[in-house]
């Protein structure tokens, strides 16, 4: 499963959540290394579902096309919105893998100088933006990014907007766990024998994970109907 990650190799954020422009939004402006115009990057694997063009400028909606790992724990599609590209490089239905060129830095529309705005969004597509209170328009399902974007092991960081990040080393995988209880390990022959006819490896018990294959080989039914079998053993 693919981790969310920040999109640049280098954190200069110059604007963040709710401040200037982004008044009621979870919008973060990114610099990159310089003055100048840098590569931004697909956080995650996935598929171009929008782009608009115009005298807003140039932007970018991308959904992932599975659901990916974030900072926070959390497994969820995401989308995520760029704006400000010189040109447009994509068409909608790209797909474009994490870590590939997605877009850059750049000053059309209603920008400051080089930069990239940027928004995360929980779920799937549904559309581009709307008007929040303050009249600023936002990515609709809007979520902080530092809660939901890891930084890669050998990020660089000039600003990082006063927000906690954490590193994708430190964003663990969820375990697919079936934890049967009451089972002394003692039993562990007896228990086997008797599960055979279930085609399933129960040979890991009491707080020891069951692996991801087998996890998902059984149903909550059949989750139910191990453990009641299993009490016999006690």
């Amino acid at each position: 499963m693919e981790k969310a990650k920040f999109p640049m190799p280098t954190m200069n954020i110059t604007q963040g959540y709710n401040e200037g422009g982004h008044k009621g939004a979870f919008a973060l402006d990114l610099a990159g290394e310089d003055t100048g115009i840098d590569w931004v990057l697909a956080p995650f694997t996935g598929t171009i579902k929008k782009i608009l063009s115009g005298t807003y400028g140039n932007w970018y909606w991308f959904e992932s096309n599975e659901e990916v790992l974030c900072a926070n724990g959390e497994v969820t599609k995401l989308v995520a919105m760029f704006g400000h590209d010189n040109r447009i490089r994509h068409k909608v239905g790209d797909i474009i893998r994490q870590g590939e060129n997605l877009c850059a830095e750049g000053s059309s529309g209603n920008a400051t100088g080089n930069h990239c705005h940027l928004e995360i969004g929980i779920g799937s597509y549904v559309g581009t933006w709307y008007k929040n209170s303050y009249g600023i328009y936002m990515l609709y399902n809007a979520v902080k990014p530092n809660e939901y974007l890891c930084l890669p092991d050998n990020y660089k960081i000039i600003k990082n907007g006063g927000y906690s990040w954490k590193l994708a080393s430190e964003v663990k995988e969820p375990s697919a766990s079936l934890e049967l209880d009451g089972i002394e390990k003692e039993n562990l022959e007896k228990v086997r024998i008797n599960m055979d006819f279930l085609g399933l490896d129960l040979s890991k018990y009491k707080g020891v994970k069951v692996d991801k294959e087998v996890e998902e080989k059984v149903s909550n039914e059949l989750k139910e109907e191990i453990i009641k079998l299993t009490k016999y053993f006690d």
